[in-house]
């Protein structure tokens, strides 16, 4: 059966990609359409500009008529002043201006269909200024500016607040506002044919020199949909960012996750690192003399990661330390149910330099030793050339230490690595293990390795050294290596590594 897409994907970006639509669906769900937020906004927009608008028509009426003097009364011909016209002209916020005399208009800037000699209400700022609303209905310019001084009255007619300057509504008649003016008695000015219910609106507070003022907009639902497709937008916007925030943190999380580092520190709390056994024999009899004990790391189906996959990471990071030590914990359960307890038998165990630098570890492993009924010669501790030895005075005394409780210390990868054969003269080194690439060689008599060969093991015979060759894998190689003087065979020509319990039928089988 071919898979099918989804399970072509992998499993780290499936979910990656599954957390970002449930978190887009789930945002535009929740936000919804946002058109009622962007509608309040755009009200309170539209609002600021039209009080704006009309505080500037203000401002600048008062400036008009503070520049006016009596001079031009009299320059008035027929009731018409051009200079009166020429700054109506060029102001935008003052559409009519004029001088009077106890009501009586004397002059103005042009003809206009101002019914001023209709009703007034009269709106006191101060002594000087007031504010002159013509009653309802009675004209557009309904709204004068007024400054008295030396008997004459000069005014302005003001641009009332005008919705449809302020901002496009998408409807007619959905708008409506209310301007309170402070003054004595307080003048209220309405615009706007809002027929339908109110369901937005927003206050904004202005001044204006002595001026305090309050501007009400407000608009029906069909306002707010006039933003239904902005706010369809940004709902769909800002759930992609936030999907895309989340799916982000999900992809980052699982990366982490999936990272070595975080697989180590998992495979420890789950005691994920087993130890295989690897037998050393005596190739003259056959006699298994002990074994090397081998990290594995099983994974949580029961397949096992290979370890140059991860031991090099763990030995840089220092993960190796309690790696090590949760190792060594079973390996000394192991050697007890073998039944080596009392015998000449042993396993090796790895350690890196740095699992010497407190004492602990040796305590800890004499304890493990004596709780299981060993002897300190059934465990054996093995370094290599490969990790350098940064301190070789304590090295050697955490070594000495070892030795004195009995535990043979052995060098493996001799001649391999940083140290040399001054590892076996600074350190208490009872045994070389010559290392696999060494061994190698005795399938080929012009190998030009061969002579380092002879070399381990001529000094191993002067320095009074047990050897054992590594990585053996033929009954030839056993033969040679024989008639060289080394008897401890660990290889596959014997077996391969093995689980403990494989490990103990292997041995009953022999």
């Amino acid at each position: 059966m071919r898979p099918t897409l989804l399970a072509r994907i992998p499993r780290d970006r499936l979910i990656t990609l599954s957390t970002f639509v449930l978190s887009a669906l789930l945002s535009l769900v929740a936000l919804g359409s946002l058109n009622q937020q962007f509608a309040q906004r755009q009200l309170r927009l539209q609002g600021e500009a039209l009080l704006h608008e009309f505080q500037a028509s203000l401002r600048q009426a008062g400036q008009e008529l503070l520049a006016l003097d009596p001079a031009e009364a009299r320059a008035c011909e027929g009731g018409i002043s051009l200079s009166l016209a020429r700054r109506t002209f060029g102001n935008a916020g003052v559409r009519w201006m004029a001088i009077a005399r106890e009501g009586e208009l004397l002059c103005r800037s042009h003809v206009v269909g101002v019914p001023w000699s209709s009703g007034k209400r009269v709106h006191k700022v101060d002594a000087q200024w007031s504010l002159i609303a013509l009653e309802p209905g009675e004209g557009r310019y309904g709204l004068f500016l007024s400054r008295e001084q030396q008997g004459l009255q000069y005014l302005a007619a003001l641009e009332p607040p005008n919705l449809d300057a302020v901002g496009e509504a998408g409807c007619a008649q959905c708008r409506r506002f209310s301007l309170k003016i402070q003054g004595t008695p307080p003048l209220q000015l309405q615009g706007g044919g809002l027929r339908g219910t109110s369901s937005l609106s927003h206050e904004i507070q202005g001044q204006e020199g002595e001026l305090g003022m309050v501007l009400t907009l407000q608009a029906d639902a069909r306002f707010a949909e006039h933003y239904r497709l902005q706010g369809w937008l940004a709902s769909l916007l800002i759930a992609l960012v936030l999907a895309s925030t989340l799916a982000l943190g999900m992809h980052k999380l699982l990366k982490s996750r999936s990272s070595l580092d975080f697989l180590l520190r998992e495979g420890l709390r789950r005691n994920a690192f087993v130890p295989f056994y690897q037998a050393i024999v005596d190739s003259r009899n056959g006699r298994i003399l002990g074994a090397e004990a081998l990290i594995r790391w099983r994974r949580a189906d029961g397949s096992f990661v290979p370890p140059g996959q991860f031991i090099p990471y763990a030995e840089d990071s220092g993960l190796i330390l309690p790696i090590t030590e949760q190792l060594t914990r079973q390996i000394i359960k192991d050697i007890a149910r073998f039944g080596w307890s009392g015998s000449e038998q042993f396993v090796s165990i790895n350690l890196v330099p740095e699992q010497l630098n407190t004492p602990s570890y040796g305590q800890t492993l004499s304890q493990l030793i004596t709780e299981q009924g060993l002897h300190s010669h059934n465990v054996s501790v093995e370094i290599t050339e490969r990790r350098q030895f940064h301190d070789l005075v304590k090295g050697r005394q955490m070594l000495s230490l070892l030795v004195q409780a009995g535990i043979e210390i052995k060098l493996d990868d001799a001649g391999t690595g940083f140290g040399g054969f001054s590892y076996v003269q600074e350190l208490p080194i009872g045994t070389l293990k010559i290392d696999k690439m060494f061994v190698d060689t005795l399938r080929s008599g012009s190998d030009a390795k061969r002579p380092v060969l002879d070399a381990i093991v001529q000094f191993a015979r002067q320095s009074g050294l047990q050897t054992i060759a590594e990585g053996v894998e033929t009954e030839d190689q056993v033969q040679k290596l024989a008639a060289m003087g080394v008897y401890a065979i660990q290889g596959y020509v014997y077996s391969r590594p093995l689980s403990a319990e494989d490990f103990m039928r292997w041995m009953a089988g022999r």
